[in-house]
């Protein structure tokens, strides 16, 4: 899959290979599942986690259904508003890449994230079922990833498109969490 919906009720969006994530955990001795608060309560803990690409967070956007692509260009009717680079992503088995809302970052268990499944979803009280984890086709390998913040012209829904280059090591990380860098695209049309 390189293209799904992803429904946030929550903070934002994480992207990472379960066992990139999970070989950083067990190499810094992690064994907690709330992996958000980890990162908050140990920011240079979190610095390192970005600098190896273990994962790589979308923080503080709206809560709404988002259109993510990963490689594979989004067709015309999509127009690119922002794009922030680069920042690291390593993939280290055939699980691919896992895009997930930000609250299953702590409810953390590698289990959850194989190469059987493709999408994590949910039902509404309504009924309607809706994607809270999604996993994309990306080699091994470690990434500089772009991320293009996108419109859809005719629906007007949002969504984020990762074009990932494959690099041979990283030499330098981005902390997405800088207010520079405004993800936030849906508080722009408020």
């Amino acid at each position: 899959m390189q293209q799904f919906e992803l429904a946030l009720a929550d903070y934002g969006i994480a992207f990472f290979n379960s066992s990139a994530l999970g070989s950083f955990l067990k190499a810094h001795r992690v064994r907690k599942q709330k992996l958000l608060d980890l990162f908050s309560d140990e920011h240079a803990l979190y610095l390192d986690s970005l600098a190896t690409g273990a994962w790589l967070p979308i923080p503080e956007i709206n809560a709404m259904k988002y259109q993510i692509f990963c490689q594979q260009a989004p067709d015309e009717h999509w127009q690119h508003i922002t794009q922030y680079a680069p920042f690291n992503l390593s993939i280290a088995d055939d699980a691919g890449l896992w895009a997930v809302t930000s609250g299953m970052m702590n409810r953390w268990q590698a289990a959850n994230f194989h190469a059987d499944i493709d999408v994590i979803d949910y039902q509404t009280w309504q009924g309607e079922t809706l994607n809270k984890a999604g996993r994309l086709q990306l080699p091994r390998g470690n990434y500089q990833v772009a991320i293009v913040a996108l419109q859809h012209q005719q629906t007007a829904q949002f969504g984020y498109w990762l074009h990932c280059t494959q690099v041979p090591e990283f030499d330098d990380y981005q902390d997405p969490r800088e207010a520079r860098f405004a993800f936030n695209v849906a508080a722009r049309s408020d």
